[in-house]
């Protein structure tokens, strides 16, 4: 969204009618850290995320992928040229095995998620917490939005996990994901990743990839 708005340099010149003015309000927010969050933070982030799932509140034209086995080929494919791409061919082989399945559980999970969401886009304004930066907006499985959250943030703790989850599919009433399907969306995160860390050096994201990547493995 940010990219086609920067595109068009139209788009950066507020037209504002005769009169009116467009006011910028400052909001004294607080960021998150690892440190200071605690299970009471844990519990009203997945009610936060919950709420934007359910909300549906834009709609992105052009931008829905509903094939889980067309996002495994794009994801895949694009990796060809890296070190790694042996053992993401035979992950994805393995996918495949069961991919109608998986294909029809997926489309299930379909809804606008946040595309960032992590400790650094969550402030606390007073007692509430408030998501920011909406740039990578899609439409996708809600799940995907769990995944680095859950690498970077709760450093894989299943304690904190299971709380997490147990509260987002509580509020959100979506149904809990198969495990398989987990892992595969645990698969194209870490494709995603090693694909950004083709063109961008950024080598603690690159070894979160290559984590997600052999968790992926240990899995099967």
């Amino acid at each position: 969204l940010e990219y086609k708005v920067l595109r068009d340099k139209t788009n950066l010149i507020l037209d504002l009618p005769e009169y009116f003015a467009l006011v910028l309000k400052y909001e004294d927010f607080i960021q998150l850290n690892k440190e200071s969050v605690d299970d009471e933070d844990i519990i009203k982030i997945a009610k936060l995320i919950s709420d934007f799932h359910k909300g549906n509140w834009l709609e992105i034209e052009n931008e829905k992928e509903t094939s889980l086995e067309k996002v495994l080929e794009k994801n895949v494919y694009r990796l060809a040229d890296r070190k790694e791409y042996p053992k993401i061919s035979k992950l994805h082989s393995k996918f495949l095995k069961n991919i109608r399945k998986l294909d029809e559980e997926y489309e299930k999970t379909l809804v606008l998620i946040h595309g960032d969401f992590g400790l650094r886009n969550i402030m606390r304004k007073d007692d509430n917490l408030v998501l920011i930066d909406f740039e990578r907006v899609k439409y996708a499985s809600y799940f995907l939005d769990f995944i680095k959250y859950f690498y970077q943030d709760l450093d894989n703790d299943k304690l904190k996990k299971d709380l997490f989850l147990k509260h987002y599919y509580e509020h959100s009433k979506e149904k809990v994901l198969s495990k398989e399907l987990e892992y595969c969306l645990i698969f194209i995160s870490a494709l995603g990743i090693l694909n950004y860390t083709k063109r961008v050096e950024d080598i603690e994201f690159e070894e979160l990839g290559l984590k997600m990547l052999e968790d992926v493995g240990n899995y099967f």
